[in-house]
């Protein structure tokens, strides 16, 4: 599909707090392609979008507008994964064309992160980078492996711990529900620590749901991953949210049970917790029956609340 000026394959995904932002594509797919849960590039091959085509996409938005956007989110899977120098040149053409841009963002993996230098990540700072989100999904390691995710939780704490001392703000995909059923007390917990340890500036929780076209599927009918029930979404919600000991932005969105939660913490604590409180005694009173995709009418409602189609130029946020 085109996306402008850039031909671009597959979805792209980006985190609420970005709903107002341009999102500017910059890579297809995602480096690491490998997680269990994820479907959005499993059928895209990984690949840098030609530098012409990103400046020609910045012309053609300058010639609609020329004072320009006030945010810019760079598209693709984990768009950190660009070597440091073709970042630079991104971030240089975004600053050239759109001086008024006040800030960019872009997704990112612990390996992205691994794999700059300090130097180098003081140099996309300087050159206008922004907040990097980052897929931690959870904070136990075994989940982490069965998933297939690119890190473990000490190495999550080492990178982050790197972002902070460069003073590089982050925020953090998790996921509840990413342990199975039966997990919700201990991945809560766990998941709190962690992000007590590397202190987010924002938190996006989605709970897990499994897509017929991801690997974690065909897992599910063998009977060797049994997904967490939407009781046990909202308890896990529940301990991560009692247990995070940091100010941050929350924004959260339970697929099953369609509860949406956003605030700042720790100051709208008890007013999540209390709507957190109503939705768990509303599901235990009115048990569901364990589905593993959300109450949509058909796959398109699903795709929509996660990725965009051509003709949608802000892309859907959660």
């Amino acid at each position: 599909m085109n996306y402008g000026a850039v031909a671009y394959e597959g979805s792209i995904c980006r985190p609420p707090m970005e709903e107002g932002a341009f999102i500017l594509p910059v890579q297809d797919g995602c480096s690491h392609n490998q997680c269990l849960f994820c479907h959005f590039y499993k059928d895209v091959p990984f690949r840098l979008i030609p530098l012409d085509e990103v400046e020609a996409e910045l012309q053609r938005i300058r010639a609609l507008n020329a004072r320009g956007p006030r945010r810019i989110f760079l598209g693709g899977g984990d768009a950190l994964a660009l070597p440091a120098e073709r970042l630079s040149a991104v971030l240089e053409m975004i600053r050239r064309y759109f001086p008024r841009c006040r800030e960019i963002t872009a997704d990112a993996t612990v390996t992205d992160i691994r794999r700059k230098s300090d130097a180098q990540l003081l140099r996309l700072r300087d050159a206008g980078l922004g907040c990097l989100y980052v897929g931690l999904e959870c904070g136990l390691d075994t989940v982490l492996t069965r998933l297939h995710k690119d890190h473990n939780n000490t190495e999550a704490i080492m990178q982050l711990e790197r972002l902070n001392a460069l003073s590089m703000p982050h925020g953090a995909h998790v996921m509840t529900g990413a342990g199975g059923r039966g997990s919700a007390a201990e991945n809560g917990l766990a998941t709190a620590r962690l992000l007590n340890r590397v202190r987010p500036c924002a938190i996006i929780n989605v709970s897990m749901f499994i897509d017929n076209r991801a690997p974690l599927f065909a897992e599910v009918e063998k009977g060797a991953f049994h997904p967490a029930s939407a009781l046990e979404h909202l308890r896990e919600e529940r301990a991560l949210l009692t247990n995070l000991e940091l100010p941050l932005r929350y924004d959260s969105f339970q697929v099953f049970s369609e509860l949406r939660l956003i605030g700042n913490l720790p100051r709208d604590r008890e007013r999540l917790l209390r709507r957190l409180d109503m939705a768990i005694d509303d599901c235990a009173a009115r048990p569901q029956p364990l589905r593993i995709m959300p109450r949509c009418a058909d796959q398109r409602q699903v795709d929509m609340a996660f990725s965009t189609d051509e003709e949608d130029l802000r892309f859907c946020a959660f």
